[in-house]
């Protein structure tokens, strides 16, 4: 079931459904056919049959394979080809569709294992799945060239391979998805590979290249609107070791579009996006609740993954890798690198949310370097843009180095340099450019004083803070440029003591300064 597209209304009717599905699905204890044709493949999973492959399977203008009563145990392909265009819909809830397979009921605790071969050129997505308290799990499979058309679908569509519209679990790996989108959809497409309302999703070792894309390997067309490659309204999600490269979208979310119903947490680790685009929000991801919902808070963890040359390109584009909504209640991001990510407003990353992103180099160190602000109009050159604080944490023997423009919409955000009350960061933190807005920058705050270091280039050795709050670490300005001037407004310090480390010139006598309330502290004060 298609939850964005229905009404509140709707949406609270349609937490009913489980219980009208309860004994309209009942696991059958077959034994495994061995299929070889359409037909035989159609009867024997009506009949909740395992299956296997003997060869490829080819068929065009069929009817689909719809269960409302079985599921099998068993679809394994045998490494071979499954290659099939349904003519033929059918209706659930008022919506048509034209899957190859479609199941529907509930099998509480059941699961089926769809394994070891590729199915290509479905029209209408390759499977929707709607098997209450089921767990699917998909491996070793590729899907290529799939797509959903709002032609049977009265101009909406989701999930050019794969809709998983209700499940306990769905598990993906070792798996290819290429070539999959939506188009001709002209109210709403989403997830040009994948649509999951699954409760728990989980994905590893997979690809996603050229999804949300029509005719990719000929002549190219972005068809789909959010979430080039994925949509994931999952109550529970975790990728792990996936590739997202070269997806799009129309709108928001070039490879993936979080876009919930209800409360989430996703995780994301090991990962690599690259390439993705899209034009509105979030050239890799964006995150921000389904239209329909009053409230659903989003918690997002991104863990070793590497954002590379992802961008959104429209005139007002936000966040060049990530867009966070104001329904992000949590942004962590763990040893992962930003590099050539753009958009009009946050090359890297655009946070809309007040509450503090978290930037932490754990046991990688992590470097944001070359996200720019460049779209067709412009831009303010910032590579992070945020409305709330920003903490930027470096642990022992680590380097957190931020290359590109932090700007803060909101004049009272802070920076925090390694400050965390129970915890000792103590590694070192690089700022190279001047920060646009905010109130100031807070270096250590625990409870020993080992705060690390903040390094600060050239640029950003000569502006103007509000505030600075020294609670412990090293302040050091050595960028190879003696003569910086730091002016500080406001100086705040505790029992911790803050070292300072500078340049200076023994030929000329030049040292860098702080200022601080007119007051200079140069090389003849500094510990």
């Amino acid at each position: 079931m298609d939850l964005k597209r229905l009404s509140t209304k709707t949406l609270v009717t349609a937490t009913l459904v489980p219980m009208l599905l309860l004994n309209m699905s009942a696991k059958t204890n077959a034994a495994e056919v061995s299929v070889s044709d359409w037909n035989a493949l159609k009867s024997n999973i009506e009949s909740g049959n395992s299956i296997i492959f003997d060869g490829n399977i080819t068929a065009s203008d069929v009817d689909a394979i719809y269960s409302k009563k079985t599921v099998p145990s068993v679809i394994n392909l045998n490494s071979n080809v499954l290659d099939v265009q349904v003519n033929q819909g059918y209706e659930s809830y008022g919506i048509p569709h034209n899957s190859v397979f479609y199941f529907e009921g509930h099998a509480e605790g059941e699961k089926t294992l769809i394994t070891g071969g590729t199915i290509q050129n479905a029209i209408n997505s390759t499977l929707y799945w709607q098997v209450y308290g089921s767990e699917l799990e998909i491996t070793n499979m590729s899907f290529l060239n799939n797509y959903v058309t709002g032609q049977y679908t009265s101009r909406y569509g989701q999930g050019g391979a794969l809709k998983l519209a209700n499940a306990n679990k769905v598990t993906i790996s070792d798996s290819v998805f290429t070539g999959n989108t939506v188009y001709d959809a002209q109210n709403q497409s989403y997830g040009g590979a994948i649509e999951s309302y699954a409760s728990n999703l989980i994905i590893s070792d997979s690809t996603f290249t050229y999804n949300g894309i029509k005719d990719y390997n000929s002549t190219p067309q972005t068809t789909t609107q959010d979430g080039g490659a994925m949509m994931i309204a999952s109550e529970n999600s975790t990728l792990d070791t996936v590739t997202f490269t070269s997806n799009k979208s129309t709108n928001s979310g070039g490879a993936i579009a979080y876009i919930p119903v209800y409360d989430i947490n996703s995780t994301i680790k090991n990962t690599s996006f690259e390439a993705n685009e899209t034009v509105n929000k979030g050239g890799a991801i964006y995150a921000e609740k389904s239209e329909i919902t009053d409230s659903a808070n989003i918690g997002l963890t991104i863990e070793n993954t590497d954002f590379t040359s992802n961008k959104a390109t429209g005139l007002n584009s936000k966040g060049g890798a990530i867009y966070a909504s104001s329904d992000v209640n949590a942004l962590t991001i763990t040893d992962s690198s930003f590099r050539n990510n753009s958009a009009k407003e946050g090359g890297a990353i655009y946070n809309e949310s007040y509450l503090t992103t978290t930037i932490h180099a754990n046991a990688e160190d992590v470097v944001f370097e070359n996200n720019n602000s460049t779209g067709t109009a412009g831009g303010t050159g910032n590579g992070i843009y945020l409305n709330g604080a920003l903490n930027a944490q470096a642990s022992e023997g680590k380097t957190l180095t931020i290359n590109d423009t932090i700007k803060f919409a909101d004049s009272s955000s802070m920076l925090n340099i390694n400050t965390d009350f129970t915890n000792n960061y103590s590694g070192t933190v690089v700022l190279d450019k001047v920060l646009d807005g905010g109130y100031g920058i807070n270096l250590g705050g625990g409870a020993t004083g080992d705060a690390g270091t903040l390094k600060l280039g050239q640029d950003a050795a000569n502006q103007t803070l509000n505030f600075f709050g020294a609670y412990g670490g090293t302040l050091d300005l050595r960028n190879g440029n003696a003569g910086d001037v730091l002016t500080i407004n406001e100086l705040s310090s505790n029992t911790n003591t803050t070292n300072l480390t500078l340049d200076f010139d023994a030929s000329s006598g030049i040292s860098d300064k702080i200022v601080v309330k007119s007051l200079e502290v140069g090389v003849d004060s500094a510990k």
